[in-house]
């Protein structure tokens, strides 16, 4: 096995072929000559849990709803119009919603040093069947 990597290493090299396709080429070479459980049969699997992370799914919406309120004229001069409230949709998918007795919500400028907070309490009213 040995023999073979570093002949294929040196030969696709060598070729111009770059290395991460030679890379990938030799696993599946490995893969089909000398695994019990061949790689192929997992590949939609290996894949999907690598592409199943949060932040693989969060960054790109958040990059995506910034774009909205621009071309949608929300976000004038850099500053949001008066009586926007947004909030990110992809919180609730790390631990699920909790309740929780009270909500805060802070915005800070780094720039200017301003803040703006808003709070409230929750009161949990009993369930009337």
């Amino acid at each position: 096995m040995l023999g073979f990597l570093s002949v294929g290493i040196l030969t696709l090299l060598l070729a111009g072929i770059p290395v991460a396709v030679t890379l990938f080429l030799l696993a599946f070479g490995i893969d089909q000559f000398y695994s019990f459980f061949p790689l192929t049969k997992a590949l939609g699997q290996n894949l999907w849990s690598a592409a199943d992370s949060f932040l693989l799914i969060a960054i790109p919406l958040f990059v995506l709803m910034g774009e909205i309120i621009v071309r949608a004229g929300i976000a004038k001069d850099g500053s949001l119009a008066p009586d926007s409230v947004l909030l990110c949709g992809t919180v609730p998918a790390i631990g699920g919603i909790r309740p929780s007795p009270s909500f805060t919500m802070r915005l800070i400028d780094p720039q200017t040093g301003r803040r703006i907070e808003h709070r409230y309490e929750v009161e949990e009213l009993e369930v009337v069947a």
